[in-house]
């Protein structure tokens, strides 16, 4: 399996250093326009290699020429939020224009690997990446909401002095301010969440799933204001999807597809539940959802469309 990372910024870095402990991959490449800077960041992370016997990686970089023969692409490119207090659609005009002069170069060597998104917007920039490469869906995939899931799933684990592993959340739409909690697919080892609280507690308990969700869609520019930046969460959900990649797992994640009318939704990007394998992401159309979720998923892809 060979992996190219496209973009050597933070987010970048992260993920090369994530994929590299990945035996899976045989081959790792660091892709873009600066070359000096990812000669230096590959001599970096030969050092270390050096000092790490169990790192069977072949590491190399270079050039967008680099990524011919890649199985996946990792994009990573573009500006990031750096405001704390920014959207992550304000992004959309300037990383659609990187992305177009990108993809031109990208078709020159490589017109089969299945693209993992991660930059921001991450549902925009899926059906852009589709347009520009020529890709069908499901060979275009977001982190999207994945990271969001998890962050959820970590917070009901602390509140619930729990373990992540044994909560079951999912957060679906865009990966930004129009997300929605799929709240009766909450549960605690198989329980619904309210009922899990119940029965600790003895009494009758109801989270706000508003004010939960609302907690979530600022987790991750709580990073950015305290640190500058996320990199290693959204680099852990890129290594989920292309694990399940390599090993054609079916394994259901939600992650951004273009939708095709699924949900009553059609042209847009966004997360929704997917079998993840080698093909790459295939939609679940027959999740069960209430008339208020799915209004709220509907809502969502109004917001992403507005500003494709």
């Amino acid at each position: 399996m060979k992996v190219a990372i496209l973009g050597y910024g933070k987010v970048g870095m992260a993920t090369f250093h994530t994929f590299m402990h990945m035996p899976e991959i045989h081959e790792l490449v660091l892709c873009g326009r600066n070359k000096d800077k990812i000669e230096g960041e590959l001599t970096d992370f030969k050092d270390s290699i050096a000092l790490n016997s169990n790192i069977k990686t072949r590491i190399g970089g270079g050039g967008f020429e680099m990524t011919a023969g890649a199985d996946v692409i990792v994009y990573t490119i573009g500006p990031s939020i750096k405001d704390c207090n920014t959207d992550r659609l304000s992004l959309s005009k300037v990383n659609i224009d990187i992305a177009h002069e990108v993809a031109e170069e990208l078709n020159k060597y490589n017109r089969d690997a299945i693209i993992v998104v991660i930059s921001n917007p991450v549902d925009v920039l899926v059906s852009a990446l589709m347009r520009f490469t020529g890709r069908p869906r499901g060979k275009v995939i977001g982190t999207g909401t994945l990271l969001d899931s998890a962050r959820l799933r970590r917070y009901l684990a602390e509140m619930l002095d729990i373990q992540p592993r044994d909560v079951s959340a999912y957060i679906l739409g865009e990966h930004g301010n129009s997300s929605c909690i799929i709240w009766r697919w909450t549960s605690v080892m198989g329980m619904p969440i309210d009922r899990f609280l119940s029965s600790q507690i003895g009494m009758n308990v109801s989270l706000s799933s508003e004010k939960l969700l609302k907690v979530i869609r600022r987790a991750g520019l709580k990073i950015v204001e305290k640190k500058g930046s996320t990199s290693f969460g959204v680099a852990a959900a890129a290594a989920q999807i292309v694990n399940a990649i390599i090993y054609d797992t079916h394994q259901i994640l939600v992650v951004s597809v273009a939708l095709e009318g699924e949900y009553g939704i059609d042209g847009v990007a966004l997360s929704v539940p997917c079998y993840v394998s080698s093909c790459g992401a295939s939609v679940i159309a027959s999740a069960t959802m209430t008339k208020d979720e799915l209004d709220a998923l509907a809502a969502s892809a109004e917001v992403i469309r507005s500003n494709s």
